[in-house]
């Protein structure tokens, strides 16, 4: 048995056909022209494969030439192209909005061949909103080859805040707050500078009074804008009453409070005196049958006790008035009960009328018949609309500052 390399023999039988198709004179059987002929027309065996006789091969594409050879291959237009054939090489980019955002401020993207890639911005031109600094005089540009430079942009003032006044001098802002009280969007500017609705709390501050409960009597303020309330701690079981000062600053913060008399029967008064001293008036009861006293109580402006008087115990009267004048004088008015007459430093009298201390508590004079205003706010309007009042929860004291 002769054996037979399948490989060459695959090579030449489709060698041998395609020499058919152009040669009806050879033939697998026929011996007109010998095999080593056919196999000199064939390249290689992937030639055969990929152009076999019939469907890629021209009718003339042997024309001529001698029998037994062939002209060049030449593919069909019409013929399925290989997967190799359609692998082509996708662009990045047609546009430079196909390529992704710089993380850069003065680059851009472009598209380079299809291809993504980053320039610089053009000089001069502004950087994104969201890397200015909103109303600082200033403006980031796009400097030489990408940088970011910083200049004065005196038109950059606005800090979007309604309730200030902007200004850029000498390269800087300046942001001054409009008078309170001015009109905005959700209805007056405050003392803070922001736009408040009506009902707003500016600040609130709280103080824990010792008893059962504590009743408001009045509220003044100092030369320094501080709250002062004035007012009454219920005891447990008792039929009169400790009076209290508490005091917060025109923020609400350093609040103190402090507390005196202990049968105190009716309203505490307050007035401010020089240095911001507090006093307080107030009427209270006398454990003998004669019957009310008056009181007047100094404090510092820490709440510190300086002095205090009261109407001698042979007497009866009750509070008329407190104030302090203009030379820091303290004026404490009363009115005597039942024909009750008191010495309160000037000799007896038995007449109404005012008594004056200065700061020390030291008298001064008595002034017969004066009348002196007698003043309890329970709350305080502001300059700008704003209220502040103070309220009581228990034995819990809350005063606060609210937009009208």
């Amino acid at each position: 048995m002769i054996t037979t390399n399948h490989a060459i023999l695959l090579t030449t039988v489709f060698a041998v056909a395609a020499c058919a198709a152009d040669d009806k004179q050879v033939s697998v059987q026929g011996t007109t022209t010998p095999f080593t002929a056919a196999i000199t027309q064939v390249a290689s065996p992937t030639d055969a494969l990929t152009a076999p006789a019939g469907a890629n091969a021209q009718p003339n594409a042997g024309a001529g030439k001698g029998k037994g050879e062939s002209g060049p291959l030449e593919l069909d237009p019409n013929a399925v192209p290989s997967p190799a054939d359609t692998l082509a090489e996708v662009p990045d980019c047609v546009v430079a909005s196909d390529c992704p955002s710089a993380s850069e401020n003065c680059q851009v993207p472009v598209c380079n061949a299809g291809v993504c890639a980053l320039e610089p911005s053009t000089a001069g031109s502004l950087v994104p909103l969201s890397a200015q600094v909103r109303g600082d005089c200033r403006s980031k540009v796009c400097g030489p080859a990408g940088t970011v430079l910083t200049m004065d942009d005196l038109e950059d003032s606005n800090d979007d805040n309604e309730c200030t006044v902007d200004v850029c001098s000498n390269s800087a802002v300046a942001h001054s707050l409009v008078a309170a009280g001015t009109a905005c969007s959700k209805g007056r500017c405050a003392e803070d500078g922001i736009c408040h609705a009506s009902g707003d709390t500016l600040w609130k501050s709280q103080l824990q009074l010792p008893g059962q409960s504590v009743q408001v009597d009045c509220i003044t303020l100092d030369s320094l804008g501080s709250v002062v309330v004035t007012g009454r701690v219920f005891i447990p079981n008792y039929p009169y009453h400790h009076g209290f000062v508490a005091k917060v600053n025109a923020h609400g913060g350093q609040p103190w409070h402090t507390e005196f008399g202990a049968s105190v029967s009716g309203i505490v008064y307050p007035a401010v005196g020089a240095e911001d001293m507090i006093v307080a008036q107030f009427e209270s009861h006398l454990a003998t049958d004669i019957g009310q006293a008056v009181h007047v109580v100094a404090l510092s402006s820490e709440g510190a006790s300086l002095w205090q008087h009261a109407t001698p115990a042979d007497a009866a009267a009750s509070p008329a008035g407190l104030a302090v004048d203009t030379a820091g004088f303290i004026r404490a008015a009363h009115t005597f009960q039942d024909g009750t007459c008191a010495d309160f430093g000037g000799g007896l009298t038995c007449d109404n009328g005012a008594v004056s201390y200065d700061s020390a508590g030291n008298y001064v004079s008595f002034d017969s018949g004066a009348v002196v205003p007698m003043s309890c706010k329970p709350n305080v309007e502001l300059s700008g609309g704003t209220v502040v009042s103070a309220t009581a929860a228990g034995n819990m004291l809350s005063i606060s500052l609210h937009v009208q």
